[in-house]
């Protein structure tokens, strides 16, 4: 006999009572699974009314399952509904992630057969609970790589989105300084940047990951080399949505964190000469 997913979870009989699972197969006609791994929305496991009734009340614990197939079901967040929306066609609930199950995002598969309940997701956990089970809790992210080695990256936007903050990802950037190159697959325009903070590649990448340039990066002569990748990121017609669908990042040359901020800088003022990134017709670097 497997390992009941209460076993996991370890919730009381009052804590079950309050919970409900939610099993997402379809939203707006595309895979719920397909949906997280683009951009780890999660989103549709919070709608909060269905056929003009309440799916959550406020205290809910949720379970956000995505569909795998043949009754196997992938838990990708778990949280305590803080506020549902009043209106009956439906909106996002307000939640608050519950930390102690964070691990097992993207990781926890479990055999559940859903059975025959027509269009409806999100049921109360007790209907559940004792036929679920825990099928296996994956090593790395569903759908995620280990860290493939630095020369090895090349990477689109929702890519890296996806990799980053994996924990041999993230310990591998974090542990470099780098000189990185930034494509656009659009117009074969490139950005050559460095990173050499403490959080090294990785700090870096999160800025661009957030804000699609890197707010607190100056040049050696103080100019703002980011200054045209801010101004796609800012430009109404264009912003995040152009930079997510065709900007590329890789790595050039990887850096000791002991190196000076000055030493790291003439690393990337060399490549921007190479790469000819200074030039309008060939790159986006403005220093």
């Amino acid at each position: 006999m497997g390992i009941k997913l209460n076993q996991l979870l370890g919730l009381t009989k009052e804590e079950i009572k309050n919970s409900k699972i939610n099993l997402n197969m379809t939203s707006e006609k595309r895979e719920c699974l397909d949906l997280w791994l683009k951009n780890k929305d999660v989103s549709f496991s919070y709608w909060s009314h269905q056929s003009g009734r309440k799916n959550y009340q406020e205290g809910n614990y949720s379970f956000g399952f995505v569909r795998l197939g043949n009754n196997k079901w992938l838990l990708i967040t778990a949280s305590v509904i803080t506020k549902v929306p009043d209106n009956p066609n439906g909106g996002h609930c307000e939640y608050s992630i519950i930390d102690k199950y964070r691990p097992l995002f993207g990781r926890l598969i479990i055999n559940l057969e859903k059975g025959n309940k027509y269009a409806r997701y999100v049921f109360k956990l007790d209907t559940f609970i004792d036929n679920a089970e825990v099928d296996q809790i994956l090593q790395v992210e569903y759908g995620a790589i280990p860290f493939v080695g630095y020369q090895n990256i090349n990477l689109n936007f929702l890519e890296l989105k996806r990799y980053i903050d994996l924990e041999s990802w993230k310990a591998a950037l974090s542990a470099v300084n780098a000189i990185y190159l930034i494509s656009d697959r659009s117009n074969g325009k490139r950005y050559v940047g460095s990173a050499y903070g403490t959080q090294g590649l990785y700090g870096k990448w999160k800025e661009y990951l957030e804000n699609g340039y890197s707010e607190f990066e100056l040049g050696n002569d103080s100019r703002f080399p980011n200054k045209k990748l801010k101004e796609i990121a800012k430009d109404s017609l264009r912003g995040m949505t152009y930079i997510e669908a065709n900007f590329s990042f890789s790595i050039l040359e990887t850096i000791p964190k002991n190196y000076l901020p000055e030493d790291v800088i003439k690393r990337e003022n060399y490549y921007k000469e190479v790469l000819q990134t200074r030039n309008d017709l060939y790159g986006y670097n403005a220093n």
